[in-house]
This record gives C-alpha cells, structure tokens and sequence, in this order.
C-alpha cells in the first residue's frame, strides 16, 4: 500500500518533469490527424480545470490526517491505469477543444499544474482516501482526492507522449 507521503512526492515530481516536457511542445507543430499541440494542450487545460474546481474544497476542509495511507479506488485505481496504455481513449465531450486554443494555452495548462501543486501541499494533513469528489465527467466516478491528482499527472503524461510524438513526425516529414 502506498503512503500518502509517498504518493505526494509521486505527484510533485511527475509535475516538475512534465512541465519540463511540456515547455518544449512545439505549438506549431500540426498532426496529419487528429488535435494540434495547441488543441491538445487546450483539452488538457479544460479537464484539469474541470478537477481542480472539485478539488479545491476539499484540500480546504479541515479533517485530520487518520493512518498516512493511501490506495486508489477501483474506478480511479482502473482509469489512472488505462490512461497509461497506448489504446486510444475518447475524450468527455465536454473537455474535447474547438478549433482554436486560447491564447497562451501552454501558460494555462502549466498554471493549472502550479494550482494542483499548491492544492497537494495544502491537503497535506488530510485524510485523501477520506476526501471523495463526483467525477466532472462522469456522475458515477467518485475518486478520492489521490485518486483525482493522480488522474490529472497520467492524463499530462499521456498527452505530453502524443505531443512529442506529433513534433518528431513533423521534424521527420520535413527532412
């Protein structure tokens, strides 16, 4: 079982390196299919935003810390899984991006990783397996707090892969 101070330094550091592979995305870099960089960093903007309004006032409640552990829920356990698969998955309709990024889209997807930093540091005393939240895209997922950052990291991850993979097969048409 993993402690909550184990799954805290995870989270942390996984967001420091993907920032750092995000600051490399090459926003011009456009797919033969499928969603731009830009596009993408806007789905990744509007899905964590959606979790972090859910996350927000929980890391605020003021509920001691009961064992220090931590596990996943069966629903959460099995989506931060899937999204670390190479199968294709399907965005939420609500969290799919128009054809247009919002200006600065790179600056807002890494705002909201420096918010979820500050929401983990903030919750640092809570009990997060205690700490349940209603999925914005799904009524019937209920991840606990763990759960709800973890999501947030994977889904950086998975996008963070599928952008450098757009820009090394641009780089490899264009040589």
């Amino acid at each position: 079982m993993t402690t909550q101070n184990q799954l805290q330094t995870e989270l942390l550091a996984g967001l420091d390196e993907l920032d750092a592979r995000l600051r490399q995305t090459d926003l011009n870099a456009l797919p033969v299919s499928g969603w731009t960089a830009a596009q993408i960093l806007e789905h990744m903007t509007m899905l964590n935003t959606a979790y972090l309004e859910r996350l927000r006032p929980l890391a605020a409640r003021a509920e001691p810390l009961a064992d220090g552990r931590w596990r996943p829920t069966l629903l959460g356990g099995y989506l931060t899984t899937a999204l670390t698969k190479p199968a294709k998955l399907s965005a939420p309709a609500a969290a799919r991006p128009g054809p247009q990024a919002r200006p600065g889209v790179l600056d807002a997807v890494l705002a909201t990783h420096a918010e979820l930093r500050r929401l983990i540091r903030q919750a640092e005393s809570l009990c997060w397996r205690r700490l349940k939240l209603t999925s914005p895209y799904a009524w019937f997922l209920r991840p606990n707090f763990g759960d709800a950052c973890l999501l947030i990291l994977r889904h950086g991850e998975r996008h963070a892969a599928q952008l450098e993979r757009l820009t090394s097969s641009r780089v490899s048409r264009s040589a």
